[in-house]
């Protein structure tokens, strides 16, 4: 009994200090089919001052989406895209644990465990209108739309 309380303590500890990059496919059972916990959670879809197109700009425009589920999610056949076709597609190792979002920043930048970029050099999601779909494959999962009047960001 002893021994399986430190093994489980051990695997625990070690499952929750991880980087979101490094868990593994034993640790990250996926969900259930049809049933997806990843959502849109905000979009703030007009960034502060002009859109001049600057590394600062860009990355003032973002999409967060989060883990509502109970186990850590691979975002690898995952997708953002938008109104007028643009697609950005989650790199494999791309994990969202529960609990957590993740910011996916329209610009330039390295990714990280609570950021990712979709490179961008022009702004994706337009101020007037737009829509960001959320794709697992190609299943939509969930979307979030805006119209003219906005404040420049939208809860979802």
């Amino acid at each position: 009994m002893r021994i399986r309380s430190a093994l489980l303590a051990a695997a625990l500890t070690g499952a929750l200090a991880a980087p979101l990059a490094m868990t593994t496919a034993a640790q990250a059972a996926p969900t259930a089919p049809g049933r997806d916990n990843i959502e849109i959670d905000f979009v703030y879809y007009d960034s502060p001052g002009w859109d001049n197109g600057s590394w600062r700009s860009l990355n003032g425009e973002y999409v967060v989406i989060e883990n509502n589920g109970r186990r850590p999610e691979n975002l690898a056949r995952y997708s953002l895209s938008n109104s007028d076709g643009v697609v950005y597609r989650f790199n494999r190792g791309t994990w969202i644990r529960p609990g957590q979002s993740l910011t996916i920043h329209t610009g330039p930048g390295r990714d990280w465990w609570s950021h990712a970029y979709i490179g961008s050099r022009v702004h994706v999601w337009d101020n007037d209108r737009d829509r960001v779909v959320l794709r697992n494959g190609w299943r939509v999962v969930d979307t979030c739309g805006w119209f003219r009047g906005g404040r420049g960001f939208t809860g979802c």
